[in-house]
Formats: C-alpha cells, structure tokens, sequence
C-alpha cells in the first residue's frame, strides 16, 4: 500500500479523533492491538487549499488511548 492510499484508508474510515500533539488532530481507525492513525496539523493552506498531513502510522491501541478523546463513531443502540 502507498503513503497516500494508507492515509486515504485511515481518512475514509476513521471511527475517533483525539488530541495529537501541539495543534494536531490524530484520526484513528481504531482497534484494540494495533490502530492506524494520520496526524492532521491545523494548517490550513489558502493557496494550495488542504490541511497537511503530518504523518500516518499503525500505533499501538496503548499509546491511542493515552491521547486525549474528542470523538468517537460510537453505535447506535438497537
């Protein structure tokens, strides 16, 4: 897989958000060994007209759930 397919994966199909470092969003695909994460800076470019990415890595679900959760893609209830 690509940089940019793995980071369009983890785009596509994010199911948290939590805080990164300094003014940096982590979308995660969660999952309870390993998580794919993209680190979002917010960087917005007028002129290029993107946010930039900073970087996208599997992360351990341990070091996920010591960052700070801001939303979650929870289940409706049945």
């Amino acid at each position: 897989m690509s940089a940019f397919d793995y980071v369009k994966f983890v785009v596509d199909n994010y199911n948290q958000i939590r805080q990164g470092s300094g003014d940096s969003l982590l979308l995660v695909v969660y999952n309870d060994k390993l998580s794919h994460t993209a680190a979002i800076a917010l960087n917005y470019s007028i002129k290029d007209g993107f946010w930039e990415v900073k970087t996208a890595q599997p992360r351990r679900a341990s070091e996920i759930k010591k960052k700070k959760l801001l939303w979650w893609d929870c289940p409706s209830p049945k």
